[in-house]
């Protein structure tokens, strides 16, 4: 019997005890290899990731050298090309969008504010900025994890290192989705006892996670375990917390597993990915190698040598002295003189150069891109935009998984707010439109999942620079693509926000508008103080737009209603600036009548 059908609460603590133990020991090679791959990158050596071990000074393993020290020099090639990579990926922020097919317009609306929900969930918990550290997980140690999880009526988004977590890889021969999963961390035994009042003696009785350690830490902390497992037909899901084998909560799961996973790329076997880390240690340890062999020959040879003949009278104290300008006297036919013979081979050299370069061939990234400089050549922007689509192009499959995490992620965040919306609270999240913060409760928002899809979409498809994205948006316009009153909305800088809000104002007014009358069905009628050209030219979009989606006739009506109101405004206005018309019985354009004099006495004065 397994642990989550086992009933007994003390039998299935014993249960996940034993396999996180069995977990441990197979995994133990793979810890190894993550400390490696993570002292690589950092330049500094880890002993594991336990209390005190991440910060404890120990002997460099990567140098048998009596005299090794924590810093040793290196050219880091794997930290260069990781951090590049990072940078190339996470540039593009992708964003979940709810999206409907055939649905009525109140649920359309309710998608709009869905994803104005998790949006708001999404820049509370900072979800971006912990999605790159994921992700450089992802880069250096193969999987990248976040949790999210309902605490109490809040949602909560963690980063989780995959030290933590713990995957039974025997029964799991893919990195498909599993239905159980452990995760084992260090928790302050003073927050224990506040989490689990009823549980204090147990805690209290706990070993400590630091007395193993030779320093020990400011702060006693205890080892605990957490597994879940999801429900499977008529078996149902469990979730436990445990220290130990000793239970402290014991509860139903109906819930998916709490994290969403990223792999760099996916391994032959097993659950856990591959990354940059692996595919790069044995390239720089020998470069690490080779570096320190050049360092130690340069102190070693490449030092100026005095040579004397052996019968010239001169002390050997007189030529050592490190006088700027001094008079030498010296007796027979070969005076002395200085040498200074090459520290290392060329050939060493070389080696080590293409070490380097070989390093960025199988990281797929170029050495340009990871100082940050442009090929000579390249000073269009096209030709730039064009260089940097064929260099992502070596990135697709994991550019899709980044843009697939988040799918992920918009997944599970909902899922924890229905969670914490069975408290019978009412949830509210704040989120940022028009550069401005607005509330939203959740009975606004609830939806089944059948009733809408998630796809992901780039924050922007422009260049993240400011000369790079007004470059585009400049060609945009002179092509045609775009009006000026478009390009000044694509424009996003931030010394550029309170003009760029009022020259926005007429189209934000009018993209509201329509959108207003397709979902409510109520009418708005046209202002002459509007941009009512714009508003044709965007009416007609949105209208022919509506009818390609099957929106109904009652409220397409609506729109056409509103552009023939529009057009009469245009027409009277265009009315009133006309000339006034001529007087009856002379022809428009004919000679004016002017007024008569005094007449004049026949015949004269």
């Amino acid at each position: 019997m397994v642990w989550y059908l086992n009933k007994e609460v003390a039998e299935a603590g014993k249960e996940v005890s034993e396999i996180v133990s069995i977990i441990k020991s197979d995994q133990t090679g793979l810890v190894h290899d993550w400390t490696k791959y993570i002292s690589l990158y950092k330049d500094k050596y880890i002993a594991g990731f336990s209390p005190g071990e991440w910060f404890t000074k120990v002997v460099d393993k990567f140098r048998e050298s009596n005299n090794a020290s924590d810093n040793w020099l290196t050219h880091n090639v794997l930290r260069s090309c990781i951090d590049t990579v990072v940078a190339k990926i996470t540039a593009h922020q992708p964003k979940a969008k709810f999206l409907t097919s055939g649905a009525f317009e109140e649920t359309q609306e309710k998608a709009k504010n869905l994803e104005k929900f998790v949006d708001g969930v999404v820049y509370a918990e900072e979800v971006y900025q912990k999605a790159i550290l994921a992700f450089r997980d992802a880069c250096i140690c193969g999987t990248g994890i976040l949790k999210i999880f309902c605490d109490g009526n809040k949602v909560k988004v963690e980063r989780i290192h995959v030290s933590r977590i713990k995957v039974d890889c025997r029964t799991v021969s893919t990195s498909d989705k599993i239905d159980q999963i452990f995760q084992t961390d260090f928790v302050s035994r003073t927050k224990l006892k506040q989490m689990f009042k009823t549980k204090s003696e147990q805690i209290e009785a706990a070993p400590s996670a630091s007395e193993a350690l030779e320093k020990g830490l400011g702060e006693d902390v205890i080892e605990v375990t957490e597994a879940w497992r999801t429900s499977c037909k008529d078996k149902p899901g469990r979730h436990m917390i445990l220290i130990g084998d000793e239970v402290l909560l014991d509860e139903e799961w109906t819930e998916a597993l709490p994290f969403v996973v990223i792999r760099f790329s996916d391994d032959i076997l097993g659950w856990y990915g591959v990354g940059l880390g692996e595919q790069l240690a044995a390239i720089q340890m020998e470069i690490n190698e080779v570096v320190q062999k050049v360092q130690d020959n340069m102190n070693l040879l490449a030092v100026p040598y005095i040579l004397k003949h052996k019968g010239t009278n001169i002390p050997d104290e007189f030529l050592g002295d490190n006088t700027p300008a001094k008079i030498i006297e010296w007796e027979g036919q070969i005076p002395p003189r200085v040498e200074t013979p090459p520290g290392i081979s060329p050939q060493v050299i070389q080696y080590l150069e293409n070490l380097y370069r070989k390093a960025f061939e199988i990281a797929r990234v170029s050495m340009l891109s990871a100082a940050a400089q442009k090929p000579a050549g390249l000073n269009s922007g096209i030709a730039i935009r064009t260089f940097h689509d064929i260099e992502t192009q070596n990135f697709a499959p994991i550019a899709r998984a980044w843009e697939k995490f988040f799918v992920d992620v918009a997944t599970h965040i909902v899922g924890a707010i229905k969670q914490a919306a069975s408290n019978d609270e009412e949830l509210e999240v704040t989120y940022l439109s028009n550069n401005k913060f607005r509330k939203i409760k959740w009975s606004e928002v609830d939806m089944e999942e059948d009733q809408y899809e998630l796809q992901v979409t780039r924050a922007s498809s422009l260049p993240a620079s400011p000369s790079g994205r007004l470059e585009r948006i400049v060609e945009m316009v002179k092509s045609g693509m775009v009006s000026l009153e478009e390009a000044r909305s694509l424009l996003d800088f931030p010394d550029l926000e309170k003009y760029n809000r009022l020259a926005n104002a007429s189209i934000d007014d009018l993209e509201a508008l329509f959108e207003h009358m397709l979902i409510k069905g109520t009418y708005i009628e046209p202002s002459k103080y509007q941009n009512l050209e714009l508003g044709l030219k965007l009416g007609v979009s949105y209208l022919i737009r509506a009818k390609l989606d099957g929106v109904g006739s009652s409220k397409t009506d609506l729109i056409e209603r509103w552009l023939d109101e529009a057009n009469a405004l245009i027409e009277e206005a265009q009315m009133a600036m006309l000339p006034p018309a001529a007087p009856e019985g002379i022809a428009p354009g004919g000679p004016v009548p002017q007024p008569e004099g005094p007449k004049l006495p026949q015949g004269g004065v």
